[in-house]
């Protein structure tokens, strides 16, 4: 009998507590999905915020260049570079973007006819590469 007294009151003792010291800490969760939300939630309203304050422009969709035909543009200035490159200014009307492809190039004539012509009389034309 003394064996059955001593395994019963080992298992109620195993659930109880022994000693006199404070229980020991429950492990503390992290703070860091709370974060990551409220920097989440922060950063959309930001967005939010700041895209209806702006002014909604119309945008441009077509370029003031014509593929197909030449256009005349005012030449603002000719910057020296050294002896053999300049770079030339040209006026967009109404301060529109040029919304030409990266690599394109500019072929370029004078607007009067007679004034440039080469040794075969026909009108000088050259490309170039446009710069912002």
């Amino acid at each position: 009998m003394s064996f059955l007294r001593a395994a019963v009151s080992r298992s109620i003792l195993a659930g109880t507590r022994r000693y006199a010291s404070t229980t020991p800490a429950a492990k503390k969760s992290s703070n860091i999905p709370l974060f990551f939300l409220t920097g989440g939630v922060v950063g959309l309203a930001t967005y939010i915020y700041l895209d209806r304050a702006r002014k909604h422009e119309p945008i441009q969709e077509k370029s003031p260049f014509d593929p197909q035909n030449f256009v005349d543009f005012k030449l603002m200035k000719i910057i020296p570079y050294n002896h053999n490159t300049s770079t030339f200014v040209f006026e967009i009307p109404n301060n529109e973007a040029s919304l030409l492809p990266v690599a394109s190039c500019l072929v370029v004539k004078a607007s009067d006819p007679e004034a440039l012509k080469d040794a075969k009389g026909k009108p000088v034309i050259r490309p170039y590469t446009p710069i912002s």
